[in-house]
């Protein structure tokens, strides 16, 4: 799926409607076949998903980027705490990894064109940094996608393949 700026717009109204993030618009019996297919989890998808970007051949590269953010602890006052001394005070310092909206793989194809995948189960949903951050690759000229199926990716590259 390529986002534009009328893609974010329409995302952020469902998410902002009723919890069912726009369920009410689809047939009954497309809801029902979606409740009885297997629930995928998003690692599954995401591991599929790097190997067929590792190896198509109009991906030049990808990776993964971990994202989030933690406590920086210097090694000596990690090891006393370890140890079982009790520290009056621990200097630690706040790191972020990546940056909020950073989807999940960040890439480039052959000819140049910048990737973004955001991978999610078919539950998952996109949160609205990680819409922007997808709607400015998109807006831009990247390749900007949400992958809930590595079919939807091939297919999509098929396609990337095939303008570049």
């Amino acid at each position: 799926m390529r986002w534009t700026d009328s893609d974010l717009a329409a995302l952020q109204a469902r998410q902002r409607a009723s919890g069912d993030r726009g369920a009410a618009t689809v047939a009954p019996q497309v809801r029902k076949a979606a409740q009885r297919a297997p629930r995928v989890a998003e690692r599954d998808i995401q591991a599929a998903a790097l190997e067929l970007l590792q190896a198509h051949p109009a991906v030049a590269w990808a990776a993964r980027i971990n994202t989030g953010a933690g406590f920086l602890v210097p090694a000596g006052i990690w090891r006393r705490l370890l140890a079982g001394e009790r520290a009056q005070a621990i200097w630690a310092r706040f790191v972020r990894f990546a940056f909020p909206g950073c989807p999940d793989v960040l890439g480039m194809l052959r000819g140049g064109r910048f990737l973004a995948c955001e991978i999610k189960a078919r539950d998952g949903r996109v949160s609205d940094d990680q819409a922007r951050f997808l709607a400015l690759v998109g807006r831009w000229g990247g390749l900007a996608l949400v992958v809930r199926d590595v079919g939807e990716l091939a297919d999509a590259l098929r396609e990337a393949a095939g303008h570049d």
